[in-house]
């Protein structure tokens, strides 16, 4: 069974409003210790909690902008599980790329993202 695409209730003349959303979130958050996480390497645990509350005023604000602040936080976490060299090259243009995404590709599955959140949810 092929899953539908994630992204479905994005408008193309939204992408750059979540585009602009999604480098806030890379500006707040300690992206370095969160891929250090995502690696399976030794990280700051108290960076990686605050990184987390740091963007919550920004996935806020995107509401307020009419986005939907579930779809920001799957792509950023897509960005912080992808490959490291590859993500910094696609980076001003990720959420095209997470919304176009091909079946084998250098970050995760946005459904795949989502149980993982569902499950590890606080």
């Amino acid at each position: 069974m092929e899953n539908k695409p994630f992204y479905l209730d994005i408008n193309d003349d939204d992408i750059e409003k979540y585009q602009r959303y999604f480098s806030q979130m890379l500006n707040t958050a300690d992206i370095k210790n969160l891929t250090k996480w995502s690696q399976g390497l030794e990280y700051n645990r108290a960076e990686y909690d605050r990184s987390y509350e740091q963007l919550e005023p920004v996935l806020d604000k995107a509401e307020e902008d009419g986005l939907v602040p579930f779809n920001l936080q799957i792509m950023f976490e897509q960005y912080i599980f992808a490959d490291v060299f590859k993500r910094e090259k696609c980076k001003r243009r990720w959420v095209e790329k997470v919304i176009n995404r091909m079946d084998e590709d250098f970050f995760p599955d946005p459904y795949a993202v989502r149980a993982w959140l569902e499950k590890n949810a606080k």
